[in-house]
């Protein structure tokens, strides 16, 4: 019989330290470690250095790693990497240290475990030495849940803001033959045309303009949908919940219904 065991993933972003990150992942005794690693890192060999003194400590304590990039000084690009991460190992019991990487990373660690329910610590060490003794302790923080947007919000974001570069800002009618094309559950009611534009604004633009990610605009007898500055970044942050393989040429080539 097979058993699925839960691995104790540790997801630790790098930047200057090197004790916080590898004492931690020993003591803990971390199956496996992200890595979270500034994109510029990936091949600068000076940045490089601490790096790969990390992994080779890994190495020699027998610690399975994998090296993950993003912008670490961007909060919604760290946010949606980190967030990624966990959703990826949701099967296990994920700890992501807060006390490594930027404090853009920090914030962001944070953020992601709150929505998705990991464990988050924090390693006091005295300098930033390499000396296991400068280690002082590891809090644990308490977990603050915080709501994530739904699943088939953020793909309606995702829409709004790829049929805006092709075509301009979509009606609502565009919206909804989206959502019918990708079955998104809110849409799947068996109602006439004007009670799915009340499923789209109950479930969906409401939802989305309270956050102040959509903004709406009269454009002739329809009604578009736009995103703001803060909804851009919203789904830079929760892109990683969809579908990435959605053939958006396809809705260019057959064009949407315009009316609403």
């Amino acid at each position: 019989m097979d058993w699925d065991v839960r691995e104790r993933v540790h997801v630790m972003p790098v930047g200057y330290e090197y004790e916080r990150i590898v004492t931690p992942a020993e003591h803990f005794r971390a199956d496996r470690v992200v890595l979270i690693g500034h994109e510029e890192d990936a091949e600068d060999s000076k940045g490089r250095h601490k790096w790969n003194r990390v992994i080779e400590a890994l190495d020699e304590r027998g610690i399975s790693h994998e090296e993950v990039y993003c912008d670490i000084f961007d909060l919604y690009s760290s946010l949606g990497t980190i967030a990624e991460v966990i959703s990826t190992h949701a099967d296990d019991d994920v700890y992501v240290n807060i006390s490594t990487g930027s404090k853009v990373t920090a914030v962001a660690g944070m953020i992601a475990s709150m929505v998705l329910g990991a464990n988050t610590y924090y390693v006091k060490a005295e300098d930033y030495t390499d000396d296991p003794s400068s280690i002082i302790d590891v809090d644990n923080l308490p977990k603050y849940p915080i709501d994530a947007p739904d699943k088939e919000q953020v793909s309606v974001l995702e829409f709004i803001d790829t049929w805006t570069k092709y075509e301009g800002p979509p009606t609502k009618g565009e919206v909804i033959h989206f959502s019918e094309k990708e079955s998104l559950a809110y849409i799947r009611q068996n109602v006439e045309s004007k009670g799915k534009y009340r499923l789209l604004d109950t479930n969906i633009v409401e939802p989305l303009k309270e956050r102040g990610w959509v903004q709406e605009a009269k454009q002739g007898r329809n009604k578009v949908l736009s995103l703001t500055d803060d909804g851009i970044a919203a789904l830079q942050a929760f892109r990683w919940m969809i579908d990435e393989d959605i053939d958006w040429e396809k809705y260019q080539e057959e064009g949407l219904d315009n009316s609403g």
